[in-house]
């Protein structure tokens, strides 16, 4: 017979609902205590006191689930008042971009980690992104 991990019991149900915005601040929480390369999708499933196969079932992939965390962080960052000049807007969406990054390092890394993957992915699936954000501004 095996032994369970720690923090999981058969048949008893975790503490925190299981809910897909439960799984992303949980997996938020790890990378940023842990980094990008302790992340698991068995340790958070560890972490929820759950199965593995639960977050499966609720978010889709590793893949996924880090795109929902890149998501949330980006969420989070404040955008400078409209009525400032352009300048000036811009200025400080840079100075509040930065404080973010430091405020989460692991998820900013993570954040551009991701969008080079994606970006990469779409190359070898024949997908110009550049072509595509030229095409959509104009």
């Amino acid at each position: 017979m095996k032994a369970e991990p720690a923090g999981r019991k058969r048949g008893v149900r975790a503490e925190v609902p299981v809910t897909r915005d439960a799984i992303v601040e949980a997996a938020f929480r790890l990378i940023e205590e842990r980094g990008l390369e302790a992340f698991s999708m068995r340790s958070l499933a560890t972490e929820l006191g759950v199965f593995p196969a639960t977050l499966y079932w609720h978010i889709g992939d590793r893949s996924q689930l880090l795109g929902l965390v890149e998501y949330r962080w980006i969420e989070e960052l404040r955008l400078p008042p409209d009525d400032a000049p352009w300048r000036e807007w811009m200025l400080e969406l840079g100075r509040r971009y930065r404080a973010h990054c430091l405020a989460h390092p692991n998820v900013a890394r993570l954040a551009t980690l991701e969008r080079q993957r994606r970006f990469a992915r779409a190359a070898i699936a024949g997908d110009d992104p550049e072509l595509r954000a030229e095409q959509m501004i104009g």
